[in-house]
């Protein structure tokens, strides 16, 4: 917008010029034409250099400025990838630590849930080596219940002193299981409260990737507003006046405010 103003106005200045060099060549003797057209050229020269260093004292936006159309768009880019609405305002500062922890984030997602799967699938091992069990279609209270009771029948007598028929289990069925050593069977246990501890952490770190998003797109909304401050800020910083200077033209002047 600062580049085609300038334009404008030195296309302004040479026009005038060109006016009032007609005008004055039908008023002046022809033995003064030459005199008098050098003289204007280096006028303009002059105007010409006044209203370009004039213009550049305006300060430039960034080029993302006239990307960068409303709060809602930057909110919306960093609520879908943390850290791109700070990019497009040029924070790029907060814009790397925001995409760094959604990568770190994501990472920790996946790393837990490899690992948990890992231990589970070792604990099953585990169970069918050593407590005998049939590991297919087995929920997780069926893991909870072997590595806190070492047989069936353990199991089933303290159901029935809890009166609690409805949950015995069937040692003749897919059901049985016995340890054949206390030290396995809380072996056991370790590997299925840890498999469940990397779940749980998975579990949070996606959570954490959600309260990322808002949070980024939250403190885009912030580093807008202030972007927009600044920008306010930075009017111009100048101001031209056309000062008519006798008979030949005139003065381009040119104010700066500090």
């Amino acid at each position: 917008m600062v580049k085609y103003v300038g334009h404008w106005i030195i296309s302004g200045v040479l026009l005038l010029n060109a006016v009032g060099a007609a005008q004055e060549r039908s008023l002046v003797p022809r033995r003064f034409a030459a005199v008098q057209q050098r003289a204007e050229t280096k006028l303009v020269g002059k105007w010409t250099g006044l209203v370009v260093n004039a213009v550049a004292v305006r300060p430039a936006l960034p080029e993302s400025d006239s990307k960068v159309s409303s709060r809602g768009k930057v909110f919306l880019k960093s609520l879908l990838i943390p850290g791109w609405g700070q990019y497009s305002l040029r924070a790029k500062t907060s814009a790397r630590n925001f995409f760094i922890a959604e990568l770190a984030l994501w990472g920790a997602v996946v790393g837990f849930n490899i690992y948990g799967k890992w231990l589970k699938n070792d604990y099953i091992d585990y169970a069918t080596a050593y407590a005998r069990v049939n590991p297919d279609g087995r929920d997780n209270q069926f893991w909870v219940d072997i590595g806190n009771f070492p047989s069936v029948y353990a199991y089933n007598e303290e159901k029935l002193r809890q009166r609690y028929v409805a949950a015995l289990r069937d040692p003749s069925g897919p059901d049985f299981w016995q340890w054949d050593s206390d030290a396995h069977r809380q072996r056991f246990e370790e590997l299925r409260i840890a498999s469940d501890r990397a779940f749980e952490r998975s579990s949070f770190a996606v959570f954490a990737v959600v309260t990322n998003h808002l949070v980024s797109a939250i403190h885009a909304l912030w580093v807008w507003k202030r972007h927009q401050s600044g920008q306010a800020s930075m009017g111009p910083r100048y101001r031209l006046a056309w000062v008519p200077v006798g008979r030949q033209g005139g003065a381009l002047q040119v104010r700066f405010r500090f």
